[in-house]
């Protein structure tokens, strides 16, 4: 069966297929994520999302290691969408991702080289920023205004956004 077979988008709009990236790091929805792609499954898995134009799944592994075996998964995740790639000369990559939405996880599938997974789509509750206190309005925003000066400073290809977001949950996955 051919990768994009196997991992097309026929369920309901809100389920879908994806590869699956098990790290010992977690993405957040509007966070960015460097990564070093060196194992030869992920370096075939970041090849079918980019001639795809696929996303793929970043979960924060619950048992096993990041490199050798395939590690045991979290349930939940973010959808990680590509933004630049660096080939290097030996066949890794350097890329940089974007966090999308979250998901959870319903079925595991191990029939590649590297983990797919059917995932749902997950629904944040709407907050208002009126119903945060004051003081906690505050630390976020000298939380967020140190969060961009790093965030510059150690990933080369980001630019801050031109305001700070309204949403609370934006802000929080940001920070």
């Amino acid at each position: 069966m051919r990768n994009a077979e196997v991992l097309s988008n026929d369920q309901t709009s809100d389920e879908r297929q994806i590869p699956l990236f098990p790290l010992q790091a977690v993405l957040f929805p509007g966070g960015f994520l460097p990564l070093r792609i060196f194992e030869p499954r992920y370096r075939t898995m970041i090849k079918f999302c980019l001639e795809h134009e696929s996303e793929f799944g970043v979960v924060l592994i619950k048992e096993g290691e990041e490199v050798g075996e395939a590690a045991t998964p979290c349930e939940v995740g973010t959808a990680a969408r590509i933004l630049h790639v660096e080939h290097l000369d030996d066949g890794r990559m350097n890329i940089i991702t974007a966090g999308e939405y979250r998901f959870q996880i319903l079925e595991v599938q191990e029939h590649l080289s590297y983990l797919t997974g059917r995932v749902r789509m997950l629904d944040d509750p709407d907050t208002e920023i009126e119903a945060v206190s004051e003081s906690v309005t505050a630390q976020t925003e000298e939380l967020y205004e140190a969060y961009e000066a790093l965030s510059s400073r150690l990933i080369f290809a980001w630019h801050p956004p031109e305001e700070q977001p309204n949403d609370p949950r934006e802000l929080a996955y940001q920070i």
